[in-house]
């Protein structure tokens, strides 16, 4: 019972944010465009070298991997803090949640 709203609500929740993608269509291939593209940059011009012998391993690539995805966590959620905290404070609710 318990895992089947679980599955629901998650159901609706990625149908909410699919609309809302739909909706700002160009914002959303923006965000795919400077994400692949700052992935593609990382991958491909960061200084491996530097990260190994920094970090006295063969694996720098991975290295420099889980940063962008580190990276790539952070910007998103910074991003839904803001638009939380700005929807909040159009909404008058703010101050309430504060």
């Amino acid at each position: 019972m318990i895992r089947q709203g679980i599955i629901r609500l998650f159901l609706v929740e990625l149908k909410m944010e699919w609309i809302t993608r739909m909706k700002y269509i160009m914002a959303s291939i923006g965000d795919f465009v400077v994400f692949t593209v700052t992935f593609l940059a990382v991958t491909f011009v960061a200084p491996v070298s530097a990260v190994n012998s920094t970090y006295h391993t063969n694996q720098g690539l991975l290295l420099i991997m889980i940063g962008y995805m580190f990276w790539n966590l952070g910007v998103v959620a910074m991003d839904i803090g803001t638009q939380v905290i700005e929807s909040a404070a159009k909404s008058g609710i703010l101050e309430i949640e504060m």
